[in-house]
């Protein structure tokens, strides 16, 4: 590949340096002050999704680096017509903002639907990251599938950020039934980025 022996000796060495490297990003990328003042997150982004597939580490951390704040965000129920107007931070995946938007949105003077339970609530909030206890009998149940303005299906295992804005800017949801059982065990990934729960702005 064109290396000499000590360059290749360097990176071989450099690597089991890698996971504290990454375990200080994951450390400072957790608080929103860091979030709002970090230059060159594109290129902690992509250094970390270089190896994402290596190191649950960095994948915590590309995440981090995708975690959104003050985010507007339109949501569109497709059932009743109704629409909301929200706002998002420190949401880390999409599987945690469908248990806070069910949460939101449903709810008598909202949305019909069953309510997420206040475990559920809990474990996406402020609870432990990984399996809540009773995940073995109780997961978390999804409440709706979630669409972009384009149409587009949001995937659970995504990120708020890979919804894709409209021309304006603004992202989009659009609410459909949930079809079927689908739940997931985690409440949230990251123990010191608390998500402030979608606000609830407005609701023509």
């Amino acid at each position: 590949m064109g290396f000499s022996k000590d360059e290749c000796f360097v990176m071989a060495v450099s690597w089991f340096d890698t996971e504290d490297w990454l375990n200080a990003m994951i450390t400072v990328l957790a608080r929103r002050e860091f979030r709002s003042a970090m230059a060159y997150r594109d290129r902690v982004r992509e250094a970390a999704s270089g190896i994402a597939d290596d190191s649950q580490r960095a994948r915590w951390v590309l995440g981090l680096t995708l975690v959104l704040d003050d985010e507007p965000l339109i949501v569109l129920d497709q059932g009743s017509g109704r629409g909301f107007r929200l706002s998002m931070s420190g949401v880390g995946d999409n599987i945690q903002l469908h248990t806070l938007l069910a949460d939101r949105l449903i709810g008598p003077g909202r949305l019909d639907g069953e309510r997420p339970l206040d475990s559920w609530v809990a474990a996406a909030t402020t609870g432990v990251p990984g399996p809540f206890p009773g995940v073995g009998s109780d997961p978390i149940w999804r409440r709706f599938r979630l669409f972009d303005g384009h149409g587009a299906y949001v995937h659970p295992e995504g990120w708020p950020a890979d919804i894709e804005p409209l021309n304006n800017g603004t992202r989009v949801l659009v609410l459909h039934p949930p079809r079927g059982n689908y739940g997931w065990t985690n409440g949230r990934t990251y123990e010191h980025a608390p998500a402030r729960e979608t606000d609830l702005m407005g609701a023509p």
